[in-house]
């Protein structure tokens, strides 16, 4: 038998809210990436850092790395803890192309 463990959090609950906007920055620096515009997307990583660091300051943030990885996509590793518990999160931006 196997047992997963689901995090339940409000709608409106903030830490969720910035997680899920740092992603779709992520998304938006991803565009810029694939036309060409480097300084651009670099920007709007780290506007989207610094954004989710401030909303995740009182949270106990273990790890986040945003990287490019071979294929020219962004990817961000992040690991915290809340008071609902420790999350890990990988993302890979999406692929311009595909939207």
């Amino acid at each position: 038998m196997t047992t997963h463990a689901i995090r339940k959090s409000h709608r409106d609950d903030p830490i969720r809210n910035a997680v899920v906007n740092f992603c779709e920055n992520l998304d938006g620096a991803q565009v810029f990436l694939a036309a060409g515009s480097g300084g651009n997307a670099r920007d709007n990583v780290n506007r989207a850092v610094s954004d989710l660091t401030a909303v995740l300051a009182s949270s106990g943030i273990r790890d986040l790395t945003v990287s490019v990885n071979a294929l020219g996509r962004i990817e961000a590793f992040l690991d915290y803890s809340d008071d609902l518990g420790d999350i890990r999160l990988t993302y890979t931006a999406r692929n311009p192309s595909s939207l």
